[in-house]
């Protein structure tokens, strides 16, 4: 299957929302990785005499009720919700992939118990679900991962599943079968690589989500702890002072909104790139 034929880039290229999109997450991960050479000031270090500062030309962002530069942790910031949100996704995209992939070549009983496994996670909200299991792990960032990673397994396995289905009927796949090939490996080199487009395309989108749910959680206490800077954590810290100090919430609201607002856009792009079928 050829992912990136010349039609497809081209088609991208063309997509300004997609270019935009892909710009804004290269900017937001370039200062994720090069924070350390960004931030000006150090974000756990504490200066009591400059507290609740407003934006201006020595801090750009204002400061926080101990005086920490919200600039540089709103930057350093970034680096969890990234971390979290494309680490998380990326596993609930190999487990679930797989999981749907081997219960819809299965069919049968498999089938039929993994379908209802599924769905009864899916009734479960993400951020419901989310909150389940770090409140069965713990608080942290790897928890928050996991929890992420689960919640969002059974929506990979829901999209890989009827592609599957409808792909173990064909020709090549019933040839491949006949060579003797193991169930195993006609998932692998047949099913798999047909299902990357679909998948790519809405793991993108779901990375959005994923940060979101983990803002979610460091609000509510539940994903990173202190003193690692979180943009949930700062709007929760924020909330008590939002009509003295309102950039402190507005600034990681904004950071947030600007993530999930790259990955959206980037996402429809690579809708035209990874899936052939829609390029006119």
């Amino acid at each position: 299957m050829l992912l990136f034929d010349k039609k497809a880039l081209a088609a991208f290229r063309q997509n300004k929302i997609a270019l935009v999109g892909l710009g804004l997450l290269l900017i937001i991960i370039g200062a994720a990785v090069f924070a350390d050479f960004i931030t000006p000031y150090d974000v756990r270090v504490q200066d009591v005499r400059n507290r609740y500062q407003p934006p201006s030309m020595e801090h750009f962002l204002g400061t926080d009720e101990y005086g920490r530069d919200v600039f540089s942790r709103v930057i350093i910031g970034s680096r969890v919700s990234l971390k979290v949100g494309i680490i998380s996704i990326s596993i609930a995209m190999v487990f679930g992939v797989f999981l749907g992939a081997y219960s819809g070549f299965k069919g049968g009983w498999i089938d039929q118990v993994l379908t209802k496994v599924i769905d009864s996670l899916m009734t479960f909200p993400s951020l419901i679900l989310g909150i389940l299991v770090v409140a069965a792990l713990g608080p942290g960032e790897r928890n928050a991962i996991i929890a992420i990673a689960i919640a969002f397994i059974p929506r990979f396995a829901r999209v890989a599943r009827g592609p599957s289905i409808v792909l173990k009927e064909n020709e090549f796949i019933m040839a491949s079968r006949a060579c003797g090939a193991t169930d195993l490996r006609v998932i692998l080199h047949h099913i798999l690589p047909n299902l990357v487009g679909e998948v790519v395309v809405m793991g993108s989108l779901w990375v959005s989500t994923a940060i979101i749910i983990e803002a979610s959680l460091s609000f509510l206490g539940l994903g990173v702890q202190p003193p690692t800077p979180s943009w949930g954590m700062m709007i929760k810290a924020g909330m008590d002072d939002i009509q003295m100090a309102p950039w402190l919430s507005i600034f990681p609201g904004l950071a947030i909104s600007l993530a999930v607002l790259a990955f959206n856009l980037l996402g429809d792009g690579l809708r035209d790139l990874l899936d052939p079928k829609l390029l006119k």
